[in-house]
């Protein structure tokens, strides 16, 4: 089993909605705006990313056996294309490494 740690920047209009983390097309846990958890996922895991209750995803992050302990970031990115700032089509998030902890 892998340990990770995840934080969650907070967009004006969705800090109070929990984002869903999927691991692999499974479920492992929810996470509020400005909020940091850990997680245990398994060592063969190979894609994360979020999901808001209406569906909307964010963007997806491959992982590899060296992500043990580290910190990921759900932040938010820029865009211009309304349907994605609302959370219709995608949801505008990303996920990077911010640091081994």
């Amino acid at each position: 089993m892998l340990s990770l740690k995840i934080t969650r920047d907070a967009i004006l209009w969705d800090h109070a909605y929990g984002l869903t983390i999927f691991v692999d097309g499974k479920k492992i846990g929810k996470i509020c705006g400005n909020e940091t958890r850990r997680f245990t996922i398994p060592k063969d895991s190979k894609v994360i990313y979020g999901k808001m209750y209406w569906g909307a995803k964010t963007r997806s992050y491959e992982l590899n056996e060296t992500i043990n302990n580290s910190h990921l970031l759900f932040r938010k990115y820029a865009t211009s294309n309304p349907l994605v700032i609302f959370g219709i089509i995608g949801y505008p998030l990303e996920i990077v490494e911010k640091s081994h902890s």
